[in-house]
Parts: C-alpha cells; sequence; structure tokens
C-alpha cells in the first residue's frame, strides 16, 4: 500500500506484457480524466446501491478505479505482467479455461 501524498496519478503511465509482449499501454487520464474522478464516482455509486440492496460497504473493501489502458483477451496459459510507473509491478497466470455452466 502507498499514501497518494505526492503521487502524480493523471500521468501515471501503466504497461502491460501478455507472454512477454506489450499488450495494453495507457496512463491516468484515461480513467474519467484522473483515477481519483473514478474512484469517487464509482465508490458513491457502489455505496448507495449496495445499501439499497442491504449490504452497505464497510471499511476495509476494497474499490478499483478502472483501466488505465485497452483490455485485451486472455486465453488459457497466458501470462501477464503490469507495471504502473512509481506503483510497481504485479503479473497473474491463467491455467486452465474458465468452466461454462448451462
Amino acid at each position: 500500500m502507498r499514501r497518494l501524498e505526492g503521487l502524480v496519478l493523471i500521468n501515471c503511465s501503466i504497461s502491460m506484457t501478455r507472454n512477454g509482449e506489450l499488450a495494453s499501454e495507457g496512463n491516468g487520464s484515461a480513467c474519467l480524466g484522473h483515477p481519483l474522478n473514478a474512484l469517487a464516482w464509482l465508490a458513491g455509486w457502489l455505496a448507495r446501491t449496495m445499501a439499497r440492496f442491504g449490504d452497505p460497504m464497510k471499511a476495509g473493501d476494497v474499490v478499483l478505479s478502472g483501466a488505465l489502458g485497452p483490455m485485451v483477451p486472455v486465453e488459457a496459459g497466458d501470462l501477464f505482467i503490469a507495471t504502473i510507473e512509481h506503483i510497481g509491478t504485479i503479473s497473474t497466470h491463467f491455467e486452465s479455461k474458465a468452466l461454462t455452466l448451462l
């Protein structure tokens, strides 16, 4: 976790690779002009909606601001690595296809 103080999120760049090749890139301004704008809108909408359904948000709930770059398809075996400038790197590996329930 990082404090927001000192981070310039509007110019923060992201790059994501899929199996070692660039798959997506973007910056903070792609998220409603600034990631915090998107977060404020989403958190407000989510809080009102969850409360209306009797399950209000609680301290510690996580709300993500949305994508900073375009979405890309995922296939079994894909390894994704995303790096967000001044924040860090995260990776995930998709081992198998999802099951379709009828």
